[in-house]
């Protein structure tokens, strides 16, 4: 399903309801091209059911979470400058399966997930939650501005910096950079 511009329930408290195949195993695809504007649920069933953003300069303006448990739905981020307002993947329903972000992203809300890829400038300012890893592919610049836990952080390549306490497993660095920055 293609929406090429915003998409929004037309009052504050709607909800916009993605519901994969049941007793399929179906991939489910939603593209926003626009602001989206509402609650949202993922609910993949059998299926896999991914979000996906793909205008530039987009706002998610309310909260984006799965409902059928963990490792349940994928918000991936292919537009530049899409801002996320609000919390994402972090319902006591289920995190998020995948966040993906291609294209360059601010989340000032906290966020969920099994697995982050960050291939783009991002800067996080509510707290990341990676619960098997974190990982970043190109030379792209993240910013963690929130006490976070990346679980398992891999830098290929790009720069993470961390304005608060950051918490890893496991930190795997082979050509990237990593500054932990001291508050006093």
């Amino acid at each position: 399903i293609i929406f090429t511009g915003a998409v929004t329930t037309g009052a504050t408290t709607g909800t916009i309801i993605i519901d994969g195949d049941t007793g399929n195993t179906t991939q489910t695809l939603v593209q926003v091209g626009g602001d989206l504007t509402g609650v949202v649920s993922l609910d993949d069933n059998d299926g896999t059911v991914t979000l996906e953003m793909t205008g530039d300069n987009t706002t998610i303006g309310q909260t984006v979470n799965s409902v059928g448990g963990d490792n349940e739905a994928i918000l991936k981020l292919s537009g530049t400058g899409t801002t996320v307002s609000s919390a994402v993947g972090t319902a006591s329903n289920g995190a998020f399966q995948a966040i993906n972000i291609d294209g360059t992203a601010t989340f000032s809300g906290a966020s969920e997930a099994a697995a982050y890829t960050v291939d783009a400038d991002t800067t996080f300012t509510g707290a990341v939650l990676a619960n098997t890893g974190f990982t970043a592919d190109s030379s792209a610049a993240i910013t963690l501005s929130a006490a976070s836990d990346l679980s398992l952080l891999t830098m290929t390549t790009g720069t993470l910096t961390a304005d608060a306490l950051l918490t890893t497993s496991d930190l795997i660095n082979t050509a990237g950079k990593v500054y932990l920055n001291v508050k006093e």
